[in-house]
């Protein structure tokens, strides 16, 4: 945060290359709720709720059906600070 003033209900979201497979579990950035998205980045759950349609109906999103990564921190980040956020993957 390079303002002056903390920022408030700060969220941010990363699209995750097609041309890469993200690495379940690898998402980091604390503290923050970090959701998926499977549909080009407009609906965000938790990933064991990130269900896709399939052929025999509602399934679980496989790591390589995930297009977007969100971010959202739960506390003001203070004016000057920084901070990292991540998530890992694999080269397709």
């Amino acid at each position: 945060n390079e303002g002056a003033l903390a920022a408030e209900a700060v969220s941010l979201v990363m699209p995750v290359p097609a041309e890469v497979t993200y690495i379940e579990a690898s998402a980091g950035g604390t503290p923050s709720t970090i959701t998926f998205s499977a549909d080009g980045g407009s609906n965000f759950v938790a990933r064991a709720n990130l269900v896709v349609a399939g052929e025999a109906g509602a399934r679980l999103a496989t790591a390589d059906e995930i297009t977007h990564i969100k971010w959202a921190f739960a506390e003001p980040i203070p004016a000057a600070s920084e901070g990292a956020i991540s998530f890992r993957a694999v080269l397709n």
